[in-house]
């Protein structure tokens, strides 16, 4: 199995050395190989950049779920079904979806260099998947238009992770609370909402 490439390597280096390959088609599993410990980064970010979408997140926390939940448990490199892995992919699209994702991750890693190595620690890593997991039930529950903070908390901890930036991390995990704050308040609403509803209707 190809171990992937160097952390010292940058992810828009990686996606730009991928692009600039010829051939046919690609296979799932020849990319999670060729991105390694990168992966769980790429895969974060692929699907938490749709969900600012309004009305789209639901539709891209399903495979958050399944990325989110091995970076929890702190497995080394992602695993997919062999059903998913075995896949083959046309390579023009591909090239032109590496190429894209290039540019859009080169200029935020303009910000980013490895800083505040604590909270880019395996404990931490984990932590952060605990976090990451949390974000993405957060994203499938159908609260309007609070989409966007976890979205963003899950990019944000998608390149800190990528690049090694904990100060990446921190501000994910600053909007992580907010996005808490959010969830809570809404949920509480809700149930507050209830209950006047049903003491206005039922009289108890």
């Amino acid at each position: 199995m190809n171990p992937g490439p160097s952390q010292n390597q940058r992810l828009s280096d990686v996606l730009r050395q991928l692009a600039a390959e010829e051939r046919a088609e690609m296979k799932i599993s020849e990319l999670l190989d060729l991105l390694g410990e990168r992966a769980f980064g790429a895969g974060i970010l692929a699907f938490a950049v749709p969900s600012l979408i309004p009305g789209a997140s639901a539709i891209f926390a399903i495979p958050l779920f399944f990325i989110t939940a091995q970076l929890m448990i702190g497995r080394p490199t992602m695993w997919l079904p062999r059903s998913v892995t075995q896949r083959s992919v046309p390579w023009t699209g591909l090239r032109k979806g590496l190429q894209r994702a290039t540019e859009i991750v080169a200029r935020a890693e303009r910000l980013m260099k490895p800083r505040l190595d604590i909270l880019c620690t395996p404990f931490a890593e984990r932590l952060t998947g605990i976090a990451c997991f949390v974000l993405t039930l957060i994203l499938f529950l159908p609260i309007p238009l609070a989409n966007f903070p976890p979205a963003l908390a899950l990019i944000l901890f998608a390149l800190g992770l990528a690049e090694q930036d904990g100060l990446a991390v921190a501000i994910g995990w600053f909007l992580s609370l907010v996005t808490l704050a959010i969830a809570l308040g809404v949920g509480y609403g809700i149930i507050a909402g209830g209950f006047l509803l049903g003491k206005y209707i039922f009289g108890y």
